[in-house]
């Protein structure tokens, strides 16, 4: 079923994430936070004002990951996905595998330009992250 396929990318997908939002937890001042809670702020506040900001690149590089990642998954979705179910990088694959490359290039095109943005995305926050 769908659902069964839904989980199967969290379970595969998750660490890619949280390795990313890790690295953006840790590079947190300790001071920051704790400052804020010497100001009086509680927990709850500090966190959504301190640390879900100072993370939330580190989130969006992560999500950036992900979607590259899924849109480009073939074996889960070929092992798990239901009958019927046509995906860009299942239709890419088939088309291909026919040796029909002119079939398979409308496909191969539109994973390219779902990825655009995301690495235009990754790159500028890569930038920032710099200095440059």
């Amino acid at each position: 079923t769908v659902s069964l396929v839904v989980i199967a990318y969290a379970l595969m997908f998750l660490p890619r994430a949280l390795v990313s939002v890790r690295a953006g937890l840790a590079q947190i001042p300790v001071g920051l936070e704790e400052v804020s809670r010497s100001l009086g702020e509680s927990a709850s506040t500090t966190f959504f004002r301190v640390t879900l900001r100072m993370t939330a690149p580190a989130a969006a590089s992560a999500a950036a990951l992900v979607f590259v990642a899924v849109s480009t998954e073939l074996t889960a979705t070929l092992l798990l996905a239901p009958t019927g179910t046509r995906t860009l990088a299942m239709q890419f694959w088939a088309k291909s595998g026919e040796l029909d490359y002119a079939a398979a290039a409308p496909y191969a095109l539109i994973m390219i330009i779902a990825a655009v943005p995301v690495t235009y995305l990754l790159f500028t926050q890569s930038r920032k992250a710099a200095g440059v």
